[in-house]
């Protein structure tokens, strides 16, 4: 990943988005997911960190069908109010397709 993206960043408008491979973590349909190699797009100047589309897509593809087998959910998988979903991360995932 050593090719330079010419894109400006959408954030700064200064600087350009280079291709990285960084830590993905987050919540995807109420399971805790971790990538620690994913393609992405980062600013040089301010940070921002735009996910690959595709690799976006490869997650949603293997989280998105997950349904359980029988029976109705268990207490165990709720989340209580205030969990990582509503913090606001400084330079937290883009989910733009």
């Amino acid at each position: 990943m050593s090719e330079s993206v010419h894109e400006f960043c959408p954030k700064c408008m200064v600087g350009s988005l280079q291709p990285v491979l960084t830590v993905f973590a987050g919540v995807l349909h109420g399971s805790f997911v971790s990538v620690p190699a994913m393609p992405a797009l980062q600013c040089d100047v301010c940070g921002l960190i735009e996910y690959s589309p595709v690799a976006l897509g490869q997650l949603e593809a293997l989280f998105g069908e997950q349904r359980p087998s029988a029976g109705p959910p268990r207490a165990s998988s709720a989340r209580p109010p205030g969990d990582a979903d509503s913090v606001d991360w400084p330079h937290g995932p883009r989910f733009t397709p």
